[in-house]
């Protein structure tokens, strides 16, 4: 059994994030009346499991300012309200219950504007807890360059 739930955590701007939750409950295989073994329960409970991905769009650039160009892959950097978007993004995913300490991995391209909003983001995420983030959990992927 299979549900997914797709929520949109807010926008700020430029930035926006997509909160997906995923849960996948085990069902194992019980005897021939249907009823589940305790070995089938077991591997049930072992199964369950909960993830939440999160697409978090960087801030706004110098580039798509009054002057909107197409930035592609093009390495322009945030403008000052591009940052504070992506500090308010974090607060809001914080607000929602998702904090840094929950983040496993995150995956922005190899283009500073996207790599500054992830940090931005998970710093403010972690809040007063700073410990709880490591910029060493940001992997930098080219394929998700625009």
């Amino acid at each position: 059994l299979a549900s997914s739930r797709v929520m949109e955590t807010g926008t700020c701007c430029a930035s926006r994030a997509i909160t997906v939750h995923h849960g996948i409950a085990g069902n194992a295989a019980g005897n021939a009346a249907g009823k589940r073994t305790d070995f089938a329960d077991r591997v049930g409970r072992q199964r369950r499991s909960v993830s939440t991905l999160v697409l978090l769009r960087h801030g706004k650039s110098i580039w798509n300012g009054d002057t909107a160009r197409f930035t592609g892959w093009a390495d322009v950097p945030l403008t000052v309200q591009g940052r504070v978007e992506a500090v308010a993004a974090g607060q809001l995913l914080r607000s929602r219950g998702i904090t840094a300490s929950r983040v496993c991995v995150a995956f922005a391209s190899e283009l500073e504007r996207s790599h500054e909003t992830c940090e931005l983001a998970l710093a403010s995420m972690a809040g007063h807890e700073q410990e709880t983030w490591s910029s060493g959990r940001i992997r930098r992927e080219w394929r998700l360059n625009e």
